[in-house]
């Protein structure tokens, strides 16, 4: 899925390992959970505000959806070359 970024909050783990929660509006303007277990928290860095593609399982956890990241890249930017 393709989404913007909102919010983040950061938990480290009885392990101290880091994982985090995040908050993303999709083009209908539905609100997206999201839980980036240590895994994927390690391997896609969640920068900072704009459009990411998402990839996941959806859970349901007391009655509640979010979006486990398995995969992630931030978007929207093209790569220019400039001649000079």
């Amino acid at each position: 899925m393709l989404a913007n970024f909102i919010a983040r909050k950061h938990v480290c783990t009885k392990y101290d390992d880091t994982m985090f929660f995040g908050t993303y509006v999709d083009s209908e303007l539905n609100k997206i959970d999201t839980v980036h277990f240590p895994e994927a928290a390690k391997r896609h860095h969640l920068h900072t505000s704009g459009f990411y593609k998402i990839r996941g399982k959806v859970a349901e956890d007391f009655g509640v959806f979010s979006l486990e990241v398995s995969w992630m890249e931030k978007c929207g930017y093209k790569n220019r070359s400039y001649l000079v």
